[in-house]
């Protein structure tokens, strides 16, 4: 059976977990709202003529692409993070249940 300092350490990483994911998708929110005022500046301005405004139209449209592909793949690997975390805290919630059983037949004895 694991011990209380076991329950703790693994609380502890979990809250860590939880917390690292909300700070990515934080950035994420970010990242993809300054993707779209970019994508709004780039509706808004004259392309057609200018060969270097060109590059940096299909560079702007290329990572965002890229962002979205990678922001799915991010949640989706998150949905199942989120997952494995619920079903730590489960078992984390089980070992401290008999920890405290443990000791209360302890005490009686």
């Amino acid at each position: 059976m694991a011990s209380n300092a076991d329950a703790e350490a693994l609380s502890f990483k979990m809250e860590s977990a939880k917390q690292w994911q909300k700070n990515v998708e934080e950035e994420f929110k970010r990242v993809n709202e300054l993707l779209k005022l970019v994508a709004e500046e780039l509706q808004t301005q004259p392309f057609e003529d200018d060969t270097i405004m060109m590059g940096l139209k299909k560079t702007g449209e290329a990572l965002a692409e890229a962002f979205e592909t990678l922001n799915k793949n991010f949640m989706s690997a998150v949905a199942g993070l989120s997952d494995i975390m619920a079903e730590w805290s489960r078992t984390l919630t089980k070992i401290l249940e008999a920890i405290a059983d443990a000791a209360r037949k302890i005490g009686h004895s």
